[in-house]
């Protein structure tokens, strides 16, 4: 069988090098950026499905203003296009982490007799009246099966209403903007939020999103009533030909296997007993630890260990393994030592989370202590890895390749994109590589976003050359999504959503930190627009969208769309654009892996799962 044919094309998730690697720079060229170059295909869509023309368009937001019909008359409905921003309580603020750790409790209690803190407190301890909203809501989480998302302050009959009573809150502050380089304007009907009209539901979108939208500009309060809204969409994707469509006959023979894992929680020594035994269960009712089933994944792929699957509806656990050529760690090879536990007693809300997460540390000894642990987690992940990537048993040259992704758990930077982990943090894997190279996987470190190209070329002419496109993160941009939705959209549908607006991450910058590229032809912090030295160093397009110039093969989108660090492993077939999303599960939660099938039309995706008995394998396919 022959390897895959895997190349990596992620210059454009590398930042400038030279004088434009700064972060002197605004990020309002990056979102005037991305308008510029997602409107001509929204344009596109409107003119198809709406029936309207570029001419009837506003060029700009501020274009809204101009367009007021004079006193008497009823205004008309407008069409413009511009990016989302939504103001929500559980944003991250500085300034108020600074004040929490400034101002001295003592001054903090004095603050709230004389009034400036009180606002704040009655807002958030306000006691809400439930009316028909409760209904609508409560049928809505229950049917979604998100009871159980939320934080329990009661009897497990009232999750449904502390889930209410907490939503309710934030959207009673939430706020939507429709913004673009010309000014911004509040989006007026979010008292729908909860229904199936046809206004901007706030639960489906975030900051950073590029849509169309028609409505009307009341004069009166300056606020623009969305009656309907568009994102990108897929229609350039229809036009683009099959892929696969080449394959002949001999097909079930020659099926060659991509493997995707995430989150590991490898622990060193400090985090455990750090006995030999440490794998085992210590009770009859004490689960596995992560540790063994780590050992379990490792050993699953030795050719002289793999279990028999007796499930003849699937394909045998065995084969597939065996024909894994590809395997992509998407991030989360080491513990997040600021995770909240995932008990019911831990359960915080997204604002807690998001200022915990936002918190200033101040204490030294607590970032050595972690830094320690941190290094004794990637050795035991670097322990892991050289295991894995192990395969003296056999008589030939092995052909799999082994890519690992870094997440912001990793020692890395935190800043989307998120460069390549170095070599030197995995010197057992490094050396066992350099010692015996014809017997062991070869080792990629990837960027996060990471973009991959798979050459479908086979021996015997059973397939035409054909290019497979896979891009995915370590999880971070859906997870941000689903903070600032409240939970309401599950992981594959943010996956499906970030495909559908055309962009890998949109909420950065706004609250996932990426790195402030410089739109070419833009001043620098400080240069004076009399100045002729204006650089045009920069970046012509935003990396992360999704399109035929960015993507740099000719492709609008990826044929492959993955997220890691998901809490249950999902997968989404496309038809009509002939795409595939997975969410790849936790391995140190769920202990399981999701294998695609690169030979497959339909890139067929597949879960393994690891029991405790250590002598079987389940298979799970989810079209």
């Amino acid at each position: 069988m022959k390897p895959l044919q895997v190349e990596y094309k992620n210059e454009r998730f590398h930042p400038p090098v030279g004088p434009s690697e700064t972060f002197e720079q605004q990020y309002s060229p990056l979102y005037s950026l991305r308008i510029r170059q997602l409107k001509p295909i929204l344009l596109t869509r409107m003119k198809i499905e709406w029936g309207i023309s570029e001419e009837t368009v506003l060029p700009k937001i501020l274009g809204l203003i101009n367009a007021l019909p004079e006193e008497g008359q009823v205004s008309s409905e407008k069409y413009v296009v511009g990016c989302i921003y939504k103001d929500t309580p559980i944003r991250p603020s500085f300034l108020k982490d600074y004040t929490k750790f400034v101002i001295p409790s003592s001054l903090e209690v004095e603050a709230r007799e004389d009034g400036d803190l009180a606002e704040v407190m009655t807002e958030l301890d306000e006691k809400l009246t439930f009316e028909e909203a409760e209904k609508d809501l409560a049928e809505t989480i229950m049917q979604r099966g998100l009871e159980n998302s939320f934080p329990k302050t009661g009897p497990e009959s009232q999750t449904t209403v502390e889930a209410y009573k907490y939503l309710t809150k934030l959207h009673r502050k939430e706020k939507l903007w429709f913004e673009d380089e010309s000014g911004r304007v509040e989006v007026d009907n979010l008292a729908k939020v909860f229904t199936d009209s046809s206004g901007i539901n706030s639960l489906e979108v975030v900051s950073g999103m590029v849509i169309a939208a028609e409505g009307r500009l009341n004069h009166h309060t300056g606020k623009f009533a969305i009656s309907r809204w568009m994102m990108t969409g897929l229609n350039d994707l229809r036009c683009e030909e099959a892929r696969h469509s080449e394959v002949l006959s001999g097909k079930k023979e020659s099926d060659r296997y991509v493997a995707f894992l995430s989150t590991l929680d490898c622990e060193g020594a400090s985090l455990t007993d750090g006995s030999e035994t440490k794998h085992m269960k210590k009770g009859p009712n004490i689960p596995m630890t992560s540790s063994f089933y780590r050992n379990k994944l490792s050993s699953l792929f030795k050719s002289n260990s793999l279990p028999s699957n007796q499930d003849n509806s699937l394909p045998p656990v065995k084969a597939i393994c065996e024909k894994v050529k590809y395997f992509v760690i998407c991030g989360g090879l080491v513990p997040d030592l600021d995770e909240v536990g995932s008990g019911s007693e831990n359960k915080l809300s997204a604002f807690e989370v998001a200022q915990r997460k936002s918190q200033i540390r101040l204490d030294s000894e607590e970032t050595t202590s972690k830094r320690e642990t941190t290094a004794l987690n990637m050795q035991e992940a670097d322990k892991f890895l050289s295991h894995l990537i192990d395969e003296n048993e056999l008589s030939e040259p092995c052909d799999r390749r082994l890519c690992v992704m870094p997440s912001q758990r990793e020692p890395s930077n935190h800043f989307y994109p998120q460069q390549p982990l170095y070599s030197f943090c995995f010197p057992k894997t490094a050396g066992k590589r350099m010692g015996n190279p014809d017997k062991c996987w070869k080792v990629d470190l990837a960027t996060n976003p990471n973009h991959i190209s798979i050459q479908k070329s086979s021996a015997a002419g059973e397939y035409m050359a054909t290019e497979v496109t896979i891009i995915g993160t370590s999880g971070e941009n859906i997870r941000d999504c689903m903070r600032y939705s409240h939970n309401l959209i599950s992981e594959i549908d943010w996956i499906e959503r970030t495909l559908l607006c055309r962009h890998i991450c949109p909420t950065a910058p706004d609250t996932l930190p990426c790195f402030p590229y410089r739109v070419k032809g833009t001043k620098r912090f400080g240069q004076s627009h009399l100045s002729s030295n204006t650089s045009e160093e920069g970046v012509g397009s935003d990396p992360f969208c999704l399109l035929k110039e960015t993507m740099g093969n000719g492709k609008a989108a990826p044929d492959v769309l993955f997220a890691g660090a998901c809490e249950k492993f999902s997968t989404r077939y496309l038809p009509a654009v002939k795409r595939r999303l997975i969410a790849v599960p936790k391995f140190s939660k769920t202990h399981s892996f999701c294998v695609m099938n690169i030979d497959s039309p339909t890139l067929e995706t597949f879960e393994i799962r690891l029991d405790e008995g250590g002598t079987s394998t389940e298979a799970e396919s989810v079209k």
